[in-house]
């Protein structure tokens, strides 16, 4: 029984950018039926599932089919929300668009997550174009940033978790905004609108330079922001006031560097930076190890940590004493560690139980047959032969 136990959606969902989404509201008890399609085969979709699908419940249907149409429409008013991210205007083939959906139930929040946003609300002329994380990270100023940094793409699933995130902002905005009203309505998130709010830093400082201010990606060039080596890899840290540049130059032994002028003028500061303060870091944490070596920053106030890798964060305390490494039963029996829920709710925290049992990703379909029974009372005799014309799967 969690805050959202109340709340209902059936997501005709792919991959992750409105998945990750749905999974957020069903770790706070919104009931999520996961709709995929009987046409999908192969294994490519096993991963985003089992990263996505606790506390969910999944059904089949033959999308293309209006049996399988139907059945969804014929569930549409038993719900509060009704989510996809397939390309704009398939959904409206298939006679499952907002404007279909809307008259069967006024309440409705219909949410839509696609590459460019679909034409209902706000047409961009690239509304009908794929768009994946890359893309998206490429035309919203994202992968420029990193560029500049000596990066390229992230090689992380940034734009769908962006989107994702934003989604589901939006679905609790409107179903609040439901509550005053009574009226449902239509929730339009761009993969691309997404990752250009992420990145917006950069566009700002560009905005600024156009007012006299140089155009800086790093927002504050006089102080210290750099990951430097150590025994076992690298550590980041960052130093943005005259406080702790201070107490750096106190952990190096080297208090006479807040004297010194080409380190008191911040203009001059960065080359002095760049070819005294980190070889001085790095010959300094030269025999210790990432944790030590951030534990010792911390513990004079400092700004740092270890750049971990996945392998590091599965034992990393932080992570760990904030319940954010779960794991779950995959549909072969294996336990499989994924990402948990950052967003901490004190009453679902105290009422946890440390040694539950993993929840279990759903099979594909494996729910059909209740989810038909339950919303629609169907019969076996008419499921199974939906069924054994291919209609619905399970």
């Amino acid at each position: 029984m969690g805050p959202l136990s109340d709340i209902r959606i059936l997501a005709v969902e792919q991959l992750m950018a409105l998945p990750f989404g749905t999974q957020l509201l069903a770790d706070f008890g919104a009931t999520v039926i996961g709709v995929e399609a009987v046409e999908s085969r192969g294994d490519a979709g096993i991963a985003w599932r089992d990263r996505t699908g606790r506390h969910k419940k999944r059904i089949q249907v033959k999308l293309a089919d209006p049996r399988g149409q139907d059945l969804l429409r014929n569930m549409v008013g038993r719900f509060d929300v009704f989510g996809e991210n397939f390309r704009p205007g398939v959904l409206d083939r298939y006679r499952l668009g907002y404007e279909d959906l809307r008259v069967l139930n006024d309440r409705l929040v219909y949410v839509s997550v696609s590459g460019y946003g679909h034409r209902d609300i706000l047409e961009s002329p690239l509304w009908q174009m794929a768009a994946y994380g890359p893309i998206g990270e490429a035309m919203s100023g994202s992968m420029h940033a990193m560029r500049q940094q000596g990066g390229a793409a992230s090689g992380f699933a940034l734009g769908d978790i962006t989107s994702a995130l934003f989604s589901t902002i939006g679905m609790l905005a409107a179903l609040h905004h439901r509550e005053k009203t009574g009226r449902g309505q239509y929730l339009d998130v761009s993969l691309a609108d997404s990752l250009f709010a992420l990145a917006e830093l950069p566009f700002v400082n560009h905005s600024l330079s156009l007012l006299g201010r140089a155009d800086r990606p790093d927002p504050s060039p006089g102080y210290v922001s750099a990951a430097f080596r150590v025994s076992d890899g690298e550590v980041q840290m960052n130093v943005l006031s005259e406080h702790h540049w201070e107490r750096l130059c106190a952990l190096l032994g080297r208090p006479e560097w807040t004297l010194a002028p080409r380190f008191v003028d911040l203009a001059k500061r960065r080359e002095a930076i760049r070819h005294e303060l980190l070889p001085a870091l790095e010959a300094w944490a030269s025999t210790m190890g990432k944790a030590e070596v951030a534990s010792a920053c911390r513990a004079v106030g400092l700004a740092a940590a270890p750049i971990n890798s996945p392998a590091d964060i599965v034992g990393d305390a932080h992570f760990v004493a904030r319940r954010m490494i779960e794991t779950v039963e995959r549909a072969d029996g294996s336990l499989l560690k994924v990402a948990g829920n950052p967003t901490k709710l004190s009453d679902i925290e105290a009422n946890r139980e440390h040694d539950a049992k993993p929840p279990r990703i759903a099979r594909p379909g494996e729910h059909t047959w209740e989810i038909l029974h339950q919303e629609l009372g169907m019969g076996c005799e008419e499921y199974e032969s939906l069924r054994a014309e291919g209609i619905v799967g399970g």
